[in-house]
């Protein structure tokens, strides 16, 4: 039996939207489903309407999560601030020589605060970094804030990072590796 929506009129009232989140961006999703009185129904169709924000990659060591270009590093700085991204891969997709992330409207942020460590793995792929970060009041400040049980390796970044303590590259690191990354990067900061 095959069926047509030509007749039917999609109701905005019908539908609900739910803001991007961590990982995930959402499609638009039926109300009755959203708002089922059961609890399985509502978990079931949120996952349904979900999409990971990294378009290419599944996030494991054999198909990682692919950066891009800047956005992509944008949106690993928003995510880390919300998940500590334990045990997913990111790897700089093939043939990209630089990310510029010095421009400010970018909005990038360290990838792992304070608060939420880093502990994925990121593999640069020879990319060139460029760093243009002023947060002379703040900790934590680099490419990475703080990285715990990671691996980060094959960049080179320069530019000039600029905090309060705990500043660099990588701001602060436990139980990780660092391989083959390149700095010629001026850092002010107390520590």
């Amino acid at each position: 039996i095959m069926f047509t929506l030509d007749a039917y009129t999609f109701d905005a009232s019908e539908w609900e939207t739910k803001a991007t989140s961590g990982m995930y961006n959402y499609y638009l999703q039926l109300k009755g489903f959203s708002s089922n009185l059961s609890s399985v129904v509502k978990n079931n169709s949120i996952i349904s309407v979900r999409t990971v924000r990294f378009a290419v990659g599944s996030g494991d060591q054999n198909y990682p999560y692919l950066i891009r270009h800047e956005e992509d590093m944008r949106i690993l700085s928003l995510v880390s601030q919300e998940d500590s991204l334990e045990g997913l891969y990111f790897k700089v997709m093939d043939g990209v020589k630089t990310l510029d992330l010095s421009n400010p409207e970018l909005g990038f942020l360290p990838i792992g605060p304070s608060f939420k460590h880093f502990k994925g793995h990121f593999d640069g792929n020879g990319v060139n970094i460029i760093l243009q970060m002023n947060r002379s009041t703040s900790d934590y400040i680099g490419l990475f804030g703080y990285i715990e049980n990671s691996t980060i390796k094959n960049l080179h970044i320069e530019g000039q990072i600029d905090g309060r303590d705990y500043v660099g590259v990588i701001g602060a690191a436990v139980k990780s590796q660092i391989n083959e990354v390149f700095v010629n990067t001026v850092v002010n900061g107390r520590s």
